[in-house]
């Protein structure tokens, strides 16, 4: 068996530092076209400024850190994960908010703005498996934190928590599977990560009265978003966000966020392990990212 933590790592297959040549490539992109979209009528065009020029000096500190002989790399690609996030999520929807507004400003508010990146981003995801044939292959990454949950269970005294680490294993072992069990997702390659992957659906294929329902499996992640997101924006329509137009915000961001850490795990020199996040932490990054682009793109005072 491939060790659990790099599984998804080795699937991927990224030497450095040119991994880092895609971020540079990337960030190169979208902070241009952030700074080609600003303009002095832009709300706090300043601080949308200072967010693309910090997004490109992120991602050099990066390839600094990345073959500095000094330096401790890993340090530098874990602590600046997150602001490469929060910064591209803003670049994104200044681009956005820019394109919209050719339509009339109707279509910057917060809801068309939130579905509109949401469509975006299913197309474009569309066309990532069209075109390059890999998107697919990220059921990889449910299969490994699957196997991750279900280690950690070993090691749980509590039966509540036990529980709760059992149902969130499964969870992840059926979404995996719903993607991977398509026809041409696993390689027909004899290498062990492939081999292992192939393993799991086959054993998924056998326990026939297991086998998971793609509608249940899709329900009960809408389950969990609807609560989970639902919650966050709640708490955020203190300070003045619509909790309908605040729940879909942090869909979007999801969303962009989730493609993002794609790219940069299928071609950057992200990790899963870096990449992923408990659900505490990961609510947590949801509501300051969503605050903060809700202050700078919709908060009218």
């Amino acid at each position: 068996m491939t060790d659990v933590d790099r599984l998804v790592d080795i699937i991927f297959e990224k030497e450095q530092p040119e991994s880092v040549d895609f971020e540079i490539a990337f960030t190169a992109l979208v902070a241009t076209a952030t700074l080609t979209s600003l303009n002095s009528t832009v709300r706090h065009s300043l601080i949308i400024t200072l967010c693309a020029l910090a997004l490109l000096v992120l991602t050099l500190v990066r390839r600094m850190g990345v073959i500095g002989k000094h330096t401790d790399e890993e340090a530098v690609l874990n602590w600046t994960v997150r602001p490469i996030e929060m910064l591209s999520i803003i670049c994104v929807l200044q681009i956005s908010n820019t394109v919209l507004s050719t339509v009339g400003d109707w279509a910057t508010r917060i809801n068309i703005v939130s579905l509109s990146l949401i469509v975006a981003v299913l197309f474009i995801v569309v066309l990532q498996e069209f075109v390059f044939g890999d998107y697919r292959i990220w059921g990889s990454a449910f299969f490994t934190k699957g196997l991750a949950v279900q280690n950690g269970n070993e090691e749980v005294d509590s039966r509540l928590h036990s529980l709760i680490l059992t149902v969130l294993a499964k969870f992840y072992f059926e979404f995996a599977y719903l993607i991977l069990q398509e026809p041409g997702v696993i390689p027909e390659r004899d290498i062990e990560k492939w081999n292992t992957l192939r393993e799991f659906v086959e054993e998924m294929d056998e326990g026939e009265q297991t086998r998971p329902s793609a509608t249940r499996t899709l329900f009960g992640s809408g389950i969990i978003l609807v609560v989970g997101y639902g919650t966050v924006s709640w708490i955020l329509s203190f300070t003045g966000l619509p909790v309908v137009g605040g729940f879909l915000l942090l869909v979007m961001i999801m969303a962009v966020r989730h493609l993002i850490g794609f790219w940069y795990l299928a071609y950057g020199s992200q990790t899963l392990s870096r990449f992923l996040q408990g659900n505490t932490h990961h609510l947590a990054t949801m509501g300051i990212y969503g605050g903060v682009s809700y202050w700078l793109f919709f908060y009218a005072p």
